[in-house]
């Protein structure tokens, strides 16, 4: 992940290139909490936790479809 191995500058570089957009997204409230502590404990905002998360999972599945 972006974040877990020292990139996050590389990840905020790619969403600074890409754009961003806002979206609303309703999640399991442990879940939330747990990125809350996981984001806290690395001295991240959750929300870069999150959306870190969310595009190296992407980018995982879209490398296993090949």
């Amino acid at each position: 992940m972006a974040v877990m191995c020292g990139c996050a500058g590389l990840f905020q570089e790619t969403v600074r290139q890409l754009g961003t957009k806002s979206i609303s997204l309703k999640m399991p409230v442990a879940d939330l909490e747990q990125a809350r502590r996981i984001a806290e404990r690395k001295g991240l905002p959750y929300q870069t936790l999150l959306k870190s998360l969310i595009h190296e999972g992407l980018q995982r599945l879209d490398r296993e479809a090949y």
